[in-house]
């Protein structure tokens, strides 16, 4: 049977860690299976991209969440086949498989729009409903199924390893006048779960340090700090060379249903401080350094450096997850 992707990821202009995931997850899924069994579906408006295996197929032309709720699901009724979401929505009509990373925007509903929520929500229960639900981590599962009253959901987890192969553009360090070591970095979407108020006032205790903070901002947060500087989005390779260079890689969120930043800094070898949130814990274990995302007390000279690296890193693979993803969708099958 036709197994069709829904390529909403390739629509998005900046990277997120579940784009990260969808893309990632197709990479190695293109090496192991035969041509013309996977397709990527996309709008016509969707930028160039291609694989060896995997087949990227324009459809349709209205806007990105249109296009995913009327276009997407009249190709899969018109195809015939399995749905694959990966990137947390997915059509009402035919949801297929459908990836929740996590339920934050639903249990947390302060942080978002309400209509955002509102639409979420739906959509899970939905794809709870009719579909078959796969996640990324053991606390996301026990989240959704907690939530939603859902059983059998498998994890497919995220992974670190593409950090490999992006060329880190060091002149990103002398734009922003920052020296090896000499900083702080954190890395996500600016929105009130990840808790960058945490940054700024410890920020604002600790004056002779730098904090370097990158992302798309969805929500505006006064940065106005001598020592805090906020990039924007940037790209692969600048991100790269940031997170290589720094003294520490942060995360204090209050929620999360993985956290690949900080995974990409631990494989590069630098020390990780975050949150004491669950999930933190299924990845690090004791590996890292732990902080009350509610006390900006911190002692930032108190950094732990792992000495069992490899013990996490081996629990992660985008290859494993595509294998694991792939004997999913088979037991659909049949």
């Amino acid at each position: 049977m036709k197994i069709i992707v829904n390529g909403k990821a390739y629509v998005k202009e900046y990277k997120t860690g579940v784009q990260r995931y969808c893309i990632e997850i197709l990479r190695e899924l293109d090496k192991i299976v035969d041509s013309g069994l996977v397709e990527v579906v996309v709008p016509a408006y969707c930028e160039d991209f291609c694989f060896e295996n995997i087949s990227v197929v324009k459809y349709g032309s209205l806007s990105c969440n249109f296009w995913e709720q009327i276009e997407l699901p009249r190709y899969v009724k018109k195809k015939g086949g399995i749905l694959i979401n990966l990137f947390n929505t997915s059509p009402l009509l035919c949801p297929g498989l459908v990836c929740i990373h996590d339920i934050n925007c639903i249990k947390n509903k302060q942080y978002y729009p309400k209509l955002f929520s509102f639409w979420y929500n739906i959509m899970f229960k939905n794809a709870c409903k009719k579909g078959k639900i796969i996640t990324v981590s053991e606390f996301s599962k026990s989240e959704v199924e907690k939530w939603y009253g859902v059983e059998g959901i498998e994890i497919v987890s995220d992974s670190y390893e593409h950090i490999n192969r992006i060329e880190s553009k060091n002149d990103i360090l002398e734009k922003l006048s920052l020296q090896e070591n000499r900083y702080f970095f954190t890395l996500g979407t600016v929105q009130k779960n990840k808790n960058i108020d945490w940054i700024l006032e410890v920020a604002k205790r600790n004056k002779d340090k730098i904090f370097v903070i990158t992302g798309y901002k969805n929500q505006e947060i006064n940065m106005d700090l001598e020592n805090v500087k906020y990039t924007g989005y940037l790209e692969d390779g600048e991100i790269k060379a940031l997170m290589e260079s720094c003294k520490a890689y942060l995360m204090p969120s209050f929620y999360e249903g993985f956290g690949i930043p900080p995974l990409e800094a631990f494989s590069l070898g630098k020390p990780v401080i975050v949150s004491d949130i669950p999930v933190m814990h299924e990845i690090f274990e004791n590996e890292v350094e732990y902080i009350n995302p509610m006390d900006y007390e911190v002692d930032l000279e108190k950094i732990f450096d792992s000495k069992n690296k490899e013990k996490i890193l081996e629990k992660f693979s985008w290859e494993k997850s595509a294998k694991k993803l792939l004997e999913i969708i088979r037991k659909m099958e049949s």
